[in-house]
């Protein structure tokens, strides 16, 4: 049975333009918590990830489960997917992930502009896909 859009574990596989639009956003939003002043959930050293929480790596391990995939997990500061570098999962691998963004970087016009654009762009490929499955 198929979800609604936002619902459930989607597994249609993804264009190679919507991966490297994931890179991206990941770029833009990583830059962004990396440089974040507000708490965030990680109580160690590890700040640049402060809003990273194990209930998102649980989120992401289902979605990798039923996709038959796995990465290590280095577990760092108590997150399972957390290195010293940051998420080892792919930037499509986790998209909540990598779409998240605390609301101070939203007030940001720059930022907001770009984060925008690429969820949009990635929001429109995802409808047209699932539109295209259903033809």
């Amino acid at each position: 049975m198929k979800l609604p859009l936002g619902l459930g574990v989607d597994l249609t596989p993804l264009t190679p333009k919507e991966i490297k639009t994931f890179e991206k956003l990941s770029k833009l939003t990583s830059a962004a918590c990396a440089s974040c002043p507000s708490k965030g959930f990680i109580k160690d050293e590890h700040t640049e990830f402060r809003c990273c929480d194990k209930m998102f790596c649980d989120l992401v391990e289902d979605k990798l489960t039923a996709a038959n995939k796995t990465y290590p997990k280095p577990n760092v500061g108590g997150i399972p997917y957390m290195s010293e570098t940051g998420c080892v999962v792919k930037p499509h691998d986790r998209p909540q992930c990598t779409g998240y963004v605390c609301i101070d970087h939203l007030k940001n016009d720059e930022f907001n502009k770009e984060y925008s654009f690429l969820c949009n762009r990635l929001a429109i490929a995802r409808v047209r896909r699932h539109n295209t499955l259903q033809d």
